[in-house]
């Protein structure tokens, strides 16, 4: 999702809210935030590459569960970086993915953990809230 905001990919949300933009992990990791221990060993998975090439990466966990995604919306909106549409009865949202990464970034350097859900049972949020809390990075 990175390479593809850098080279001018949009993001296309599709009767979803932006808690389904998972874009803004991306924006979450440019900015720091600090992920929880991973519990478990994490998988390794084979990627194929443009060239036709194969290559392995070990899958990542994300900073938050993104169920407060919802204030990226608002500053997006603000920004008059999205652009609505409607496909039938969908309401369709159209931005620019190197726009949400920029936003996010911006949001979460102000506030580290306004995209952090509140709820004490997730486990990716709180333990992000306790790494900032104790200036983990």
């Amino acid at each position: 999702m990175d390479r593809l905001a850098k080279r001018g990919g949009k993001v296309l949300l599709v009767g979803v809210g932006h808690i389904a933009n998972t874009t803004i992990h991306v924006g979450e990791e440019y900015a720091g935030v600090p992920k929880a221990p991973w519990a478990i060993g994490l998988p390794i998975v084979k990627v194929l590459m443009p060239d036709g090439s194969t290559t392995t990466c070990q899958l990542d966990t994300s900073s938050s569960c993104s169920a407060a995604f919802g204030p990226v919306e608002y500053k997006l909106r603000q920004n008059k970086l999205i652009q609505d549409l409607r496909l039938g009865p969908a309401a369709l949202q159209l931005m620019r993915g190197a726009d949400v990464i920029d936003c996010v970034h911006e949001m979460v350097k102000d506030k580290p953990d306004i995209l952090l859900c509140t709820n004490p049972e997730c486990k990716p949020c709180t333990g992000a809230r306790q790494n900032i809390h104790r200036g983990i990075s």
